[in-house]
């Protein structure tokens, strides 16, 4: 009953935005997992991966997972979990990361050193970068591409380094050192923030924080751990770890940590993804299936999911595709009274668009009860559902959905 209601608190919050789909890479078992929250339920062999897979992106409902040991991306169509083709990268160039935008798919070569940007539309390589020794992580900002070089085991990660090229004709923009072994890039709130992971030994982790105007370091947040990907929602970004010590957090809006590796939060993740209003990682073990979390943007009420062997990367299904921090949404809320309630229930929306939205009940199964799809100002439940039949005590959710925004919460009915 617990994880029902768990689930049912998730799923609303995904009414948000729609996405509902998580999908793990699975390296040991060469599986994609697809975890459907609002079923409660886990394929673990919803596709079938190539040599060694790493890393996942989604785009435009496809998946490109990169399949290192074949130097290749597979293509997933994600409608039907079916691949659509493999694209080759280059010889010898154990593809790490593939990110795709405006047509193209950029792969990091991390035995070639070098970047490679791939028509989407031929999927052949179309130009080609050397950009550093051992990259890894690709991010995008404006006209400029931004992929982290991790500087290479052998030589202790000497050659540490973001960097920054034009995304026009890959020339360079700027080479910016970084602390040891900088893994992961990520944009948010228009700075980038780098991932470095430290030399696994003595070294530990710490998140730079990258001005993209001036491509120089304005802050060195230290975390501890062997720290990896980041996911962001509102003020806060959550930073996996690759030993599953924990989960680190950070204030993005002063670039100060909250949680490091002396109070993380708990159980770890080795690698982590957001869509915004949900977060999900993944506990990962060589040699075990791993367990994959899924809670709130708070890292609370979370439910359990079993995945398959060494899982390697997480990702959302419709991942938001914008960056952009400066749009102005109109302010939505949703007022409920009485609350708990004995008999009706009152709903007066507050919002600053003219839009109507539709207004929807769920009871604790997740099962929508009572459902006004013109909803703009107040509304009175009687307690009936949408066939007129009486309904029983207990909680009940609400979410009321616009077209740019949505709100959700609770009531319940008592007599």
């Amino acid at each position: 009953m617990k994880k029902l209601l768990l689930l049912t608190m998730l799923l609303l919050s995904l009414l948000a935005i729609g996405a509902q789909e998580v999908y793990v890479v699975n390296s040991s078992s060469m599986t994609l997992s697809k975890i459907d929250i609002e079923a409660g339920t886990v394929v673990n062999d919803f596709v079938q991966l190539g040599t060694t897979p790493n890393l996942i992106d989604v785009h435009e409902g496809f998946a490109y997972v990169v399949n290192s040991g074949d130097n290749s991306v597979q293509k997933i169509d994600l409608a039907t979990g079916s691949t659509v083709s493999n694209i080759y990268v280059a010889d010898s160039s154990n593809p790490w990361y593939a990110k795709a935008k405006d047509g193209f798919l950029y792969v990091t070569g991390f035995l070639s050193n070098k970047l490679y940007k791939i028509s989407l539309d031929s999927e052949e390589v179309v130009a080609e970068v050397t950009v550093g020794e051992a990259p890894e992580g690709i991010e995008f900002y404006n006209d400029n591409i931004y992929v982290s070089c991790s500087g290479g085991y052998a030589s202790g990660y000497a050659a540490s380094q973001v960097t920054v090229l034009s995304a026009i004709d890959l020339s360079e923009v700027a080479v910016i050192p970084t602390s040891l072994n900088p893994q992961y890039v990520h944009l948010a709130n228009n700075k980038i923030y780098v991932s470095c992971t430290g030399n696994w030994v003595d070294i530990m982790g710490k998140v730079e924080v990258i001005d993209p105007l001036t491509n120089t370091i304005t802050t060195t947040i230290e975390i501890g751990g062997n720290i990896g990907k980041v996911a962001f929602t509102g003020d806060r970004g959550y930073i996996s770890d690759a030993m599953n010590s924990g989960i680190y957090v950070i204030d993005t809006v002063n670039d100060v940590v909250i949680n490091d590796s002396s109070n993380p939060l708990t159980p770890g993740g080795s690698t982590i993804a957001t869509n915004g209003e949900i977060v999900a990682y993944v506990n990962a073990s060589w040699g075990s299936n791993g367990t994959v979390w899924i809670t709130d943007a708070n890292l609370e009420n979370g439910v359990d999911f079993e995945v398959a062997l060494a899982p390697t990367d997480i990702i959302f299904g419709t991942p938001s595709t914008s960056n952009d921090n400066n749009v102005q949404v109109a302010s939505l809320e949703l007022s409920c009274y009485p609350n708990p309630t004995q008999d009706k229930v009152t709903f007066v929306l507050n919002s600053e668009s003219k839009e109507n939205h539709t207004l929807s009940i769920y009871n604790i199964k997740g099962q929508l009860v009572k459902e006004w799809s013109s909803f703009s100002s107040k509304v009175t439940w009687n307690g009936l559902d949408n066939n007129n039949n009486a309904t029983s005590n207990g909680v009940y959710f609400y979410s009321v959905k616009g077209d740019k925004r949505s709100t959700t919460g609770k009531f319940v009915r008592v007599k």
